[in-house]
């Protein structure tokens, strides 16, 4: 053992080396699978659990409907329903059937026509909700007791609906059939039982120039079922069960957009035998999921795989020095009589042992930062990464000790055909890259490879034609004054080895332009997407009433600029060449309006009205348009989120031409935009003192919060780590470069002392910067192909929603940064071979000490 490790000691830091970088090898290859599984997982569960989008909401479930008649309503009804639901989920296959919650279901009748105390018609659509109604909170009267035939059916009503229909507990409203009594206002309910919008906010529409038609949604004791079955003949059946993310992991959503088809397509039955129907949107939001986790897929794979390429460059470049170290060792005991196979066992062994303990450490490590949740999978895998790259460079370094005992020379035809082939297939990767993009799902190796192919190809390119470019250089310089400028383009005419350095610094400053451009493309994505979320710097939403004064109160807050209320009018009808259009009325003081959003134009108080619409609603809308019987004309078009929170459909009046409709305000939002130097934030936090009830959002707080969402924070992650990986290679590869070329160097350095000359200065620099310098500008438009091909319409950042406009931030940052690997990179070289001579120098005066 002590023989053994006599004759590896002299070369450990070599081998040194290549634990290292197989150490970085198995770590991002453990790493990088496992993190995007995770960020796969968290989607799935922010997917699953939308918070605030009732259309989200309603796609993470699955529901249940069903029309019954009359000889469906009895009193057995509830029991019938109960039983069905508890049945269900045994009915769907694995892994929906373990995600189910539990089921929220409403029976809902036909609407009623009432007449209100002041004469006033109103319509009342009765429903019970058994498992709601034994949980709500009664804020003032009693619970409905069931209904009895020939007396007043008891309702209760969320306190909004009371409002808006004017009741109040004893409030009678008469039937067609008999009456409806309030007995209790319960508090509003965010969600409720299922999708009956109508229990939690009344629907009003416009049936003349001044009247509207309210609807309301009353809540009737479960009893009351045998009663009103016979009366209203018929009711519909609403039942949602949400599917929760607890315990799925992306890779069940192929199993459970298999499971949700499947039982869309069989449906079910009551108890009782009557059909139904089952549908949902599961399998569309798993799809947007996937979309998105394929996009980040493909957007990995372009930014990891130059770096990763130029680790297994570096570390195979770290086998071949190591064994290239122990040449005369290797032929020394092939002259004593070993083996050609010893010797390339030898060899293999102890390369294998070194790639070991860094395989080992790697992987280590890589599980130490892996989540818990995907840790069998960092176990296999990375135990058979470990295996792939230790067998890797143990059969380098065989081939390398056969070398060295059994050397043969590659024909230069061969080699030739060889780097001919390199530079087609990059031209070939980068061609179709820029004709067709990243693909949208799946990963092509091809495109992936397109940055560590064209570096790779710009280093064998420039080592082919560096010597007839420089040897006229060369040639001048050798009459020159400049003994160093001269050398260093005497060898590089002679083929002084840079391609390495070259290929490192390609895929370093490649690596360095696509990671800031994307992070730039990125931060401005995000910070749009929130600004349009938003709707203005600053939103603050609630009460009409209330938020009329706190409009003037915002206007006066230190730092705001602008301030405008946009109300949305509910019961106004739309209509587009007399056809009825589901289209929102707004309304607000376009002079405010216009000043936080300049899209929006200053509108007057002329006939016909002019308008403002969305261009979802510009699409359905033809023709003749009419908002609440006034004509419309000349209405200005601009995007759907330039006022957010309402609905993508809508049209906007100035409220002066709003007053004369006459029209119950639905919801009402402030929008405030702030001053450069002001922060959001702050204004948002005095707009909640003023108005704890006030729902207040503002851009800082939206773009932090999507920056720490999984897919933002990963791509910011994955850009830094990738850059990173790319310049530390360079260096690396930088430095051996300078190591390899330090023998030459003592040999020229003594034969210019035996000739008298003095230390030559400059030869390190001529040889590394301009170089670097080339190979800098071709990584950089490298670079510039990928961030064009990401950041194009309908690329990746369309699917990740990063997408925006590339500024000139985007550009200058990557210009200074190549400048700065190039500088680096100089100066690495410069300091390894001045260290180089440094201990040579030491060596010699050492051995004249021992001579004397």
């Amino acid at each position: 053992m002590r023989r053994w490790w006599r004759t590896i000691a002299p070369h450990r830091f070599a081998l040194a080396l290549v634990s290292i970088t197989v150490a970085v090898l198995v770590a991002s290859g453990v790493a990088v699978p496992r993190v995007l599984d995770t960020v796969a997982d968290a989607r799935l569960a922010a997917a699953l659990a939308p918070e605030g989008d009732a259309e989200a909401v309603a796609a993470a479930s699955v529901v249940l409907s069903a029309d019954l008649d009359d000889f469906a309503l009895g009193a057995d009804t509830v029991d019938d329903v109960a039983t069905t639901l508890a049945r269900y989920p045994a009915t769907v296959d694995e892994p929906l059937r373990s995600a189910l919650g539990e089921a929220a279901w409403i029976l809902s009748f036909p609407d009623v026509t009432a007449v209100a105390v002041d004469g006033s018609l109103l319509r009342i659509r009765v429903g019970t909700a058994p498992e709601y109604q034994g949980q709500w909170s009664i804020i003032e009267g009693t619970a409905p007791r069931p209904a009895a035939f020939g007396a007043p059916v008891e309702i209760a009503l969320e306190q909004s609906v009371a409002a808006r229909a004017g009741a109040s507990v004893g409030t009678v409203w008469q039937g067609p059939d008999g009456s409806f009594a309030v007995t209790a206002l319960i508090a509003d309910a965010e969600g409720g039982p299922s999708a009956q919008d109508v229990f939690h906010r009344a629907v009003s529409s416009r049936v003349s120039a001044t009247d509207d038609l309210v609807t309301v949604g009353a809540y009737v004791d479960p009893g009351s079922i045998a009663t009103l079955g016979p009366q209203l003949a018929r009711a519909q059946l609403v039942a949602t069960l949400p599917v929760r993310a607890q315990g799925l992991r992306s890779g069940n959503v192929d199993g459970l957009e298999q499971a949700a088809n499947k039982t869309s397509a069989q449906g079910t039955t009551l108890a009782s035998g009557y059909p139904v129907t089952v549908s949902t949107r599961l399998s569309a939001l798993l799809d947007r999921v996937r979309t998105a986790q394929d996009a980040l897929v493909a957007l990995t794979a372009l930014l990891v795989a130059a770096p990763l390429g130029a680790a297994i460059l570096l570390c195979a470049l770290a086998v071949t020095a190591a064994e290239r170290r122990r040449a005369g060792e290797r032929r020394l005991v092939s002259a004593r009589g070993a083996a050609t196979g010893r010797v390339m066992a030898r060899g293999a062994v102890e390369a294998s042992l070194a790639a070991t303990v860094g395989g080992v450490a790697g992987w280590a490590l890589a599980v130490a930062l892996t989540p818990r949740s995907t840790l069998p999978d960092a176990v296999a895998t990375g135990l058979g990464l470990v295996f792939v790259v230790v067998a890797g460079v143990a059969a380098l370094a065989a081939m390398c000790a056969r070398q060295a005992v059994r050397p043969t020379r590659v024909p230069s035809v061969v080699r030739v055909a060889r780097d001919g082939v390199v530079v087609a297939v990059a031209l070939v990767s980068l061609s179709l890259l820029l004709g067709r993009g990243v693909p949208a799902a799946g990963v092509d190796p091809l495109l992936s490879l397109s940055v560590l192919l064209v570096a790779v190809s710009a280093g064998l390119v420039l080592a082919r034609v560096l010597g007839p470019l420089v040897s006229p250089l060369a040639g001048v310089a050798s009459r020159g004054r400049s003994l160093g400028v001269a050398l260093a383009l005497s060898r590089l005419a002679r083929g002084g080895g840079r391609a390495l350095q070259i290929t490192g610094v390609t895929i370093a400053v490649a690596t360095a332009t696509l990671s800031l451009g994307l992070a730039q493309l990125t931060g401005d994505g995000i910070s749009a997407a929130a600004f349009r979320s938003v709707g203005a710097d600053v939103r603050a939403c609630g009460d009409d009433a209330s938020l009329a004064a706190t409009s003037r109160e915002a206007a006066s807050v230190d730092g705001v600029a602008a301030v405008a209320r946009v109300r949305r009018l509910d019961g106004i009808p739309v209509t587009g060449d007399g056809r009825l259009r589901p289209v929102t009325v707004l309304s607000a003081s376009t002079v405010d309006l216009h000043r936080v959003a300049p899209p929006v134009p200053e509108l007057g108080d002329t006939d016909p009205v002019p308008a403002v619409m969305s261009r979802s609603a510009a699409e359905l809308l033809e023709g003749t348009l009419a908002v609440g019987g006034r004509e419309v004309s000349g209405a200005a078009v601009v995007d759907d989120d330039v006022l957010p929170s309402f609905a993508d459909s809508w049209v906007l009046l100035d409220d002066r031409a709003a007053e004369a409709l006459a029209a119950p305000v639905g919801a009402s939002c402030l929008v405030i935009t702030v001053m450069p130097d002001s922060p959001p934030g702050l204004v948002a936090s005095r707009l909640r003192d003023a108005d704890p009830g006030l729902e207040v959002v503002d851009v800082a707080s939206a773009t932090a919060q999507r920056l720490a969402a999984p897919t933002a924070a990963t791509i910011l992650g994955l850009l830094a780590g990738a850059a990173a990986l790319a310049v530390l290679t360079a260096l690396a590869l930088s430095v051996i470069t300078e190591a390899a070329a330090a023998p030459e160097r003592r040999r020229t350095r003594a034969v210019l002392s035996a000739l008298g000359a003095g230390r030559v200065h400059g030869v390190v620099a001529v040889e590394a910067v301009p170089l670097a310098t080339v190979a800098a500008i071709v990584g950089w438009g490298v670079g510039w192909v990928g961030v064009v091909v990401v950041a194009g319409a309908g690329g990746l950042a369309d699917r990740l929603g990063i997408a925006a406009p590339l500024s000139i931030a985007s550009v200058v940052a990557p210009a200074a940064a190549s400048a700065l690997i190039v500088g680096v990179i100089a100066a690495a070289s410069t300091t390894t071979a001045a260290i180089a001579g440094r201990r040579r120098r030491a060596r010699r005066d050492e051995g004249e000490e021992r001579g004397t």
